[in-house]
């Protein structure tokens, strides 16, 4: 019975994933027809201030309640009200400074959109811990749905508001009711099982705060390690360079989406049994990054080869000068997919301080490179982050996993070599091939041809050659 909630709740997650992923393209798509560049650019700086906001307030509550086996009404109510007073006191600190960040990247519209966008933080109090509590109930098919849902009337008020003129407010407001939605959604849905009482003792919860507090430690570094670019390049490059660098971004990232999910489900429980086995800790991390490999791969440098097709499709002719960064980004996309079930290596061994130390050094790392990188120009600035993508994976290899597994190098290489190793053959006979071609000479029909075939072959001959290991992964998942 449990097996089959797993499985049913992994193809509704499935489900949930993609069409919220196809929703978001879709929204940035039509959006990109009525929005400046620059627009694009302000969103992400706000977004920028409203991730980190809502990170530094969280206090790891949520992974509070996943771990806590008989969480009473009182303090699930406690963890409640402290958390939404926490997100409402600094949803008017931040809203009172908002001239300050406006001043720091030097555009003066974030000084009247900040307190706007910053609502997305008052109404994530109102149902994400009740968000933990549908998940730790394993009501995937609520959840999935409330994605759908979500995801389709955002669209429409995104497009509703651009056809009327309202610019980069219809990207603004559309993901406001998008999180009112979902949140609304968690706690009518929660409230069921986990009733909400006007109770609040900080007294009371106070002994489950060390886990939280060192958690929010490590996602706040995490988080400014995986943005600064986007915050230097808000800073040094303006706000239209940092539209064209977020496109290209969020396109590269969406095409991991779908397998990053999976494999954080799958790992979990996975790793979680095999916690005193160092040897089946190894085989299974190995297995799960070849998974990675072999899916996001593919699909990663197909989005970057076809980036000349994508792009102009989804963003139109004006945005002509995101390919070139969307060349480059799906390389980063692909050596960044391989550190995904690091978090849930370390978690399972209980060696949380790894993290927390890789996060550190990383950050340390990371702000100089950039900082130097981003004085040239955008280009260089995508080398530079993909660079430092490779070198974060050696280095957390080494001081989470060997630390952790005592995986070898060697072994480490091999998960994701083969892989690798078709992809850059493949890749670059596919961009060759489409480079060849003058699309206003022969016809952008021919140019799509061409395309689908290298998809198709490129697809089939993976498979083929690779269809022990995926058999193998396909049956760790089953289980």
């Amino acid at each position: 019975m449990k097996k089959n909630i797993v499985l049913t709740g992994s193809l509704w997650t499935s489900t949930s994933t993609i069409t919220t992923a196809i929703v978001q393209i879709l929204r940035l798509s039509i959006l990109a027809h009525f929005l400046e560049k620059s627009d694009f650019g302000v969103v992400a700086i706000l977004t920028l201030v409203l991730g980190f906001t809502g990170m530094f307030s969280e206090l790891g509550f949520s992974t509070i309640i996943m771990n806590r086996k008989n969480l009473t009404d009182k303090e699930f109510s406690s963890l409640y009200w402290l958390q939404f007073i926490l997100y409402t006191f600094i949803y008017f600190v931040i809203t009172s400074f908002s001239f300050l960040v406006a001043d720091f990247f030097n555009e003066p519209s974030i000084r009247h959109l900040l307190p706007i966008t910053m609502l997305d933080l008052i109404f994530v109090g109102i149902g994400r811990l009740y968000d933990t509590i549908i998940q730790k109930e394993l009501k995937f098919k609520v959840l999935a749905k409330r994605n759908i849902i979500a995801s389709f009337i955002s669209l429409a008020v995104a497009i509703g508001l651009a056809y009327n003129g309202a610019g980069v407010y219809s990207l603004i407001i559309s993901t406001i009711i998008q999180t009112l939605i979902l949140n609304t959604w968690n706690l009518l849905q929660g409230i069921k099982s986990m009733p909400l009482k006007f109770y609040c003792s900080f007294k009371l919860i106070r002994p489950l705060f060390s886990m939280g507090i060192n958690m929010t430690g490590a996602h706040i570094l995490d988080y400014i390690s995986t943005k600064i670019d986007v915050f230097i390049i808000g800073k040094m490059l303006g706000s239209e360079t940092l539209g064209i660098y977020n496109l290209a971004k969020e396109l590269v990232l969406k095409g991991t989406m779908l397998v990053n999910s999976i494999v954080n489900r799958v790992s979990i429980p996975l790793f979680a049994k095999k916690q005193d086995d160092k040897e089946a800790l190894k085989r299974n991390y190995c297995k799960l990054v070849s998974f990675i490999s072999l899916i996001n791969f593919p699909v990663s440098t197909i989005i970057g080869v076809l980036g000349c097709i994508i792009v102009p499709i989804l963003y139109g002719e004006t945005y002509s000068d995101v390919i070139s960064i969307v060349y480059i980004l799906s390389t980063w996309a692909m050596i960044n997919s391989i550190g995904n079930p690091v978090g849930n290596i370390v978690i399972a061994t209980g060696r949380t301080d790894l993290s927390l130390k890789y996060t550190m050094i990383r950050l340390i790392c990371y702000v100089p490179c950039i900082y130097v990188v981003s004085t040239y120009n955008i280009t260089v600035l995508a080398w530079g982050t993909t660079a430092l993508a490779l070198i974060s994976t050696f280095l957390s290899w080494y001081m989470q996993i060997y630390k952790t597994i005592e995986l070898k190098l060697s072994q480490f290489i091999g998960s994701f070599g083969k892989p690798l190793l078709y992809t850059i053959i493949a890749g670059a006979l596919g961009y060759i091939a489409l480079q060849s071609i003058n699309s206003n000479e022969l016809g952008y029909t021919i140019l799509l041809l061409t395309a689908a075939l290298w998809c198709i072959l490129f697809a089939a001959t993976f498979c083929l050659i690779e269809k022990k290991t995926i058999k193998s992964i396909l049956q760790i998942i089953k289980k």
